[in-house]
């Protein structure tokens, strides 16, 4: 269909979304947000992240695409998740962006001193480089 172009692409993005609707609906949440990451819809995916505690596992190796989203939101939702996402994970998947990394280390770190203490030595230099300010208050409270 020559009118097609961009009204089939909206079309398809309408199905889409009403698929993820079904999948939700149906008890099938991870295929419901494999969708919503799919189309870059972060309001419906940290809500459908937030509803169903048990996605926290099927998006434990895609933190740097839930931040790409939402920063803030994912480093809220990272923070809280300790149990089901470690620290450890986290880290390992944003050791290649330092300031994404830093983001993250740092709310740890505001929430649970303890919790990150694996990685305060590797934090000093993170302070350092992307918040100055906040490092001797850092190098305070860690020791």
């Amino acid at each position: 269909d020559a009118a097609g172009g961009a009204g089939g692409d909206e079309k398809s993005t309408k199905l889409l979304e009403a698929l993820a609707q079904l999948q939700e609906a149906r008890g099938e949440p991870q295929h419901a947000l494999d969708i919503y990451m799919k189309l870059k819809r972060a309001d419906q995916a940290f809500a459908l992240i937030d509803k169903h505690e048990d996605l926290h596992l099927a998006i434990r190796d895609r933190v740097p695409e839930l931040l790409a989203f939402d920063r803030s939101r994912a480093v809220r939702m990272l923070v809280g998740a300790v149990d089901t996402i470690a620290p450890a994970h986290v880290v390992a998947q944003l050791r290649a962006s330092p300031r994404l990394l830093h983001v993250y280390l740092d709310a740890l770190f505001d929430k649970d001193p303890k919790a990150g203490a694996a990685f305060h030595e590797l934090q000093v230099g993170l302070y350092a480089d992307f918040d100055y300010p906040k490092l001797l208050n850092f190098l305070e409270q860690s020791s």
